[in-house]
């Protein structure tokens, strides 16, 4: 096929505009995800945050954030064997600035029961906790999720431990009554929990922890409370 010169000219400017839009697209595309930025998401507590005995992506805040449209950076403030006040002195060194964070999740309290420690010490420190936490968020109490404590009583480990279930109760009650005090949202896993007892696939290899096919359980119900 032959091409006079006007016609030459006229692919010869679309194609210059082809490549012009697609140059355009490419510059926008690496613009737009080199200034995307990750919503922050503080976990803070103890083995339960962290998920003692599962994988990272077994967590629950993993498994909650997997399912998020938005693309979350979740910092751990969260230690195995960590009481309120072991929380309370790290939390105490990231100096955090105020309102620097989209989501401040907090699931503490099962170390203070299983030492002996008394539920009233417990609401002393639950309740400076609840405050650093507001004061963090971007959206004050909003921002702000807090679990129950789950029964680790109908774990093997815990069925060795008589009374756990009545002890928990209270400080669960601690951790209710705050939370309401202050207007901040409660997602109750203990009931959840409970199905260890015959559901074996819900506690992890040691006998104690929950596994990740529970925290997946916890993820459903954190998601459903965030809607």
């Amino acid at each position: 096929m032959n091409l006079n010169s006007h016609d030459e000219g006229a692919l010869s400017g679309l194609g210059k505009t082809v490549l012009g839009t697609l140059v355009a697209f490419v510059l926008s595309s690496c613009l737009s995800q080199s200034t995307y930025q990750a919503l922050v998401w503080l976990a803070w507590g103890d083995s339960y945050t962290i998920g003692e005995g599962v994988a990272v992506h077994e967590r629950w805040p993993e498994q909650v954030a997997a399912q998020d449209t938005q693309r979350w950076q979740i910092e751990y403030t969260a230690r195995t064997g960590w009481t309120s006040s072991d929380l309370l002195k790290a939390l105490a060194s990231k100096n955090y600035p105020p309102a620097s964070a989209n989501r401040i999740s907090l699931l503490i309290g099962v170390n203070n029961q299983y030492r002996g420690l008394s539920p009233d010490d417990f609401r002393h420190d639950f309740i400076q906790l609840l405050t650093l936490a507001i004061q963090t968020s971007r959206t004050g109490s909003q921002g702000v999720l807090v679990l129950t404590i789950p029964d680790y009583g109908v774990t093997p480990f815990g069925q060795r431990l008589p009374g756990t279930t009545i002890n928990l109760a209270q400080f669960n009650s601690v951790i209710e009554e705050g939370c309401q005090k202050h207007g901040i949202q409660v997602v109750d896993i203990t009931p959840l929990s409970l199905r260890a007892a015959t559901e074996p696939n819900l506690t992890a290899r040691d006998g104690l922890h929950p596994s990740g096919e529970q925290y997946r359980l916890w993820a459903e119900m954190v998601r459903v409370q965030l809607k």
